[in-house]
């Protein structure tokens, strides 16, 4: 599959595919630094993580947040309350070096910190880094949460994988992988962003083929989320619909820089509104 930071495809043309997207796992997978470079390593980075000191699942250094007690407020009405928690893969990750990750922009719009514990190439099923196994409990206002592309890009090649979709949600949206994760943090008794995958240009050379698979996935999510009074679902396709590639990384898949700017806003505001 596809390894960040390499352009999957010439960034001419304007049609697009209600597609998302996810990076590889493996060796030779790992964040990007906002200009479509991969580091060669695996999906973690050294500093690539806004995470906690300690045991926030993330890795040491580069971090944007906190050690998780509280936030600072900033005018917004948030007082002391405690930070945003993000778990997540690549689409979180990307530009953590930078400070520009969609979760920062997030929380610099809503007036929180941040502990950004995304880890590109993570999976729901499987592996080591896999996203439920980022989530740590803690004093958290917002729980940021995302992720399954890789599950269907990596885990299943995009082909035929809407048993896949099945595994991450149910189609009554009552059960899956993913259900779990999210009854667990609103267990403890935090409210939950949950981010639908945005679009890809459709001249990309991956995960176009899991176009029906990305739509169920997201129409699952908005589903949860409406029966559920903790959760609120954003479609990162409403800033990010395929038409404007500026908003893309030269591979076409991940956000460049005004990418995760244009997705954050859109996050922060909606955090700000509820």
């Amino acid at each position: 599959m596809l390894s960040l930071g390499v352009a999957a495809c010439d960034s001419g043309g304007d049609s697009t595919q209600d597609v998302a997207f996810s990076s590889d796992t493996g060796d030779g997978v790992g964040s990007g630094d906002g200009n479509g470079d991969s580091d060669g390593d695996s999906g973690a980075t050294d500093g690539g993580s806004a995470g906690q000191e300690g045991d926030s699942g993330s890795e040491e250094g580069g971090s944007s947040g906190d050690n998780g007690d509280s936030g600072s407020g900033d005018g917004n009405g948030n007082g002391n309350e405690g930070p945003i928690y993000a778990v997540g893969d690549s689409v979180l990750e990307f530009h953590i070096d930078e400070g520009g990750s969609i979760p920062e922009v997030a929380a610099e719009v809503a007036g929180y910190d941040v502990v950004n514990a995304a880890l590109g190439g993570a999976m729901v099923l499987e592996g080591e880094n896999r996203i439920p196994n980022q989530y740590e409990p803690g004093g958290w206002s917002w729980v940021i949460v995302e992720g399954g592309a890789n599950d269907l890009g990596d885990g299943c090649g995009c082909g035929d994988c809407m048993f896949v979709v099945d595994q991450l949600i149910s189609a009554d949206s009552s059960e899956g992988a993913m259900v779990e994760l999210l009854e667990r943090i609103e267990a403890d008794g935090h409210d939950i962003l949950l981010a639908g995958y945005y679009r890809i240009p459709s001249n990309a050379e991956e995960f176009v083929e899991c176009s029906e698979e990305f739509e169920a996935l997201n129409a699952r999510y908005e589903a949860y989320a409406d029966s559920h009074d903790q959760v609120v679902f954003v479609d990162m396709g409403v800033a990010m619909d395929g038409t404007d590639q500026s908003l893309y990384a030269e591979d076409l898949v991940h956000p460049s820089l005004a990418g995760s700017q244009a997705v954050g806003t859109l996050v922060g505001e909606t955090i700000l509104a509820n």
